[in-house]
């Protein structure tokens, strides 16, 4: 039952959850209270929401993309949950678990956080063209006939040998990649370990430009690309800025919004929006 001690909850509580996501069985019992809400619902829901109004997510990063790109600049607060295969968000906002999610139910506060803006589309956490792009399509195209763990292993393995080089223009710059990488915020990493954010509320955007004109083997460039510190990573280009501009030859592009592939018209114009998300967070 939704509890009415937190003053975070006292208004509307609405739960989309999707059946689709890595966890694999229905949202747990602390969400009973609240009201189930689906995907295609939320627009006319947001327009007459009231005061307090908050919208829990049982999904992945897309499901909490998908949502947020409705609730952007506006009073109603998006609590993440961990119902996904990764859940990045979900767990960079403090709920790495149900309980985790029952704690915060009962003591929790919200907070402005940022999101990121490509074109018309909101992404949480990253946003990429080129390489992954490329493996996201195999990956789906796989998962038709196999299973999503072995999709994803095999779509890897195989993409290696397949990737592309991209020509595009980055504000105005001619270069070629094998993948431009745009973070939500300020990523760091040790050698060899993924990259991870510290604060939620940088105000920039971490662009990373991994060059394709090397003789280097691509799983090294791979590597390199996570590796900010180590010798190879003078392959990639890190900038810290408010917004850029993606100029490519072709009219429409693939681009992994958090981990789901949506086309998009050209240019792109990535920006960061400063506090656009109000979020619920665990004390």
């Amino acid at each position: 039952m939704t509890p009415m001690n937190n003053q975070i909850f006292t208004g509307k509580t609405f739960l989309v959850a999707n059946a689709k996501a890595g966890a694999g069985h229905s949202p747990p019992e602390v969400f009973d209270g609240f009201e189930r809400l689906e995907l295609d619902e939320i627009a006319p829901t947001v327009a007459d929401a009231p005061d307090r109004t908050v919208i829990a997510v049982w999904g992945g990063d897309g499901t909490c993309r998908s949502v947020a790109q409705h609730i952007v600049n506006t009073d109603i607060a998006l609590l993440p949950a961990p119902g996904g295969t990764f859940s990045h968000f979900a767990r960079q906002s403090g709920f790495s678990t149900v309980e985790d999610v029952a704690s915060g139910l009962e003591n929790s506060s919200t907070q402005r956080v940022d999101t990121g803006v490509v074109n018309d589309q909101v992404f949480l956490n990253t946003a990429s063209i080129g390489w992954y792009v490329d493996l996201l399509t195999r990956r789906q195209r796989y998962e038709q006939f196999m299973p999503r763990k072995a999709a994803k292993f095999l779509s890897a393995a195989v993409q290696l040998f397949r990737t592309r080089r991209l020509r595009l223009q980055l504000d105005g710059v001619e270069e070629r990649v094998w993948m431009l990488w745009v973070g939500n915020g300020v990523y760091t990493s040790d050698s060899g370990t993924i990259p991870q954010r510290k604060a939620l509320d940088d105000g920039v955007l971490d662009v990373r430009i991994l060059r394709a004109g090397t003789k280097l083997p691509k799983m090294k460039a791979f590597i390199a690309m996570i590796r900010k510190n180590s010798p190879s990573s003078s392959l990639v280009e890190i900038r810290r800025v408010g917004s850029c501009t993606v100029a490519l030859r072709r009219n429409r592009v693939g681009v992994a919004l958090d981990g789901e592939l949506v086309m998009m018209s050209t240019p792109l114009k990535f920006e960061c929006q400063p506090s656009s998300l109000l979020l619920v967070a665990p004390k």
